[in-house]
């Protein structure tokens, strides 16, 4: 059980994606007294592949304050990872416990290598939300060395808050497993 257990840690910060991403993948903000959905979309796809950038670039460095700009303080996220035959789903609400999870998740985490990645945007009819569909297969290696595949799906929905768009909700949906010695 204690080796589900630091799987689970790990991947739920890695398949988030997440929020948020991931996990890692994972994303949140800084509580604000005047945050609100607009009812008039400035959502673009411009802007949200800027943000999609940013989120990347913030996850490469490891940078969590970065990471947390983009979720509204009430944001949540499901983040599930199968291992080894089992499933663990984790639902996280608000900037405390994703900023808590990608804590975990990159102090577990030595060294990630993106082996593939696609994203694809699309609008709801009213172009009130985005929705991001992010799907990656990444090489991982463990503070103790060990090394995993992991590969999995995330879903950011962005809506336009405080004039910027903003993740609402994630949803992470991932598997992992350790690489056998002969394949290192």
């Amino acid at each position: 059980m204690k080796i589900i257990h630091s799987l689970t840690l790990l991947t739920l910060g890695v398949i988030s994606s997440c929020v948020l991403v991931l996990p890692h993948r994972v994303i949140a903000a800084e509580p604000t007294k005047t945050s609100s959905v607009e009812t008039s979309s400035k959502l673009t796809e411009e802007n949200i592949s800027q943000a999609m950038k940013a989120i990347a670039e913030a996850e490469k460095k490891e940078d969590i304050d970065a990471l947390l700009m983009f979720l509204v303080p009430y944001g949540v996220s499901e983040v599930t990872v199968e291992s080894q035959g089992n499933s663990i789903t984790r639902n996280l609400e608000g900037v405390d416990a994703h900023r808590q999870m990608l804590e975990t998740t990159f102090k577990r985490v030595k060294n990630r290598e993106v082996l593939n990645e696609r994203q694809t945007i699309r609008f709801s009819p009213d172009g009130q939300l985005a929705i991001v569909t992010r799907a990656t297969i990444e090489k991982l290696t463990t503070e103790d060395g060990k090394q995993f595949i992991s590969a999995g799906t995330d879903t950011f929905r962005f809506a336009w808050v405080d004039n910027q768009p903003k993740v609402i909700s994630t949803k992470s949906q991932g598997w992992l497993e350790e690489r056998p010695a002969s394949a290192k």
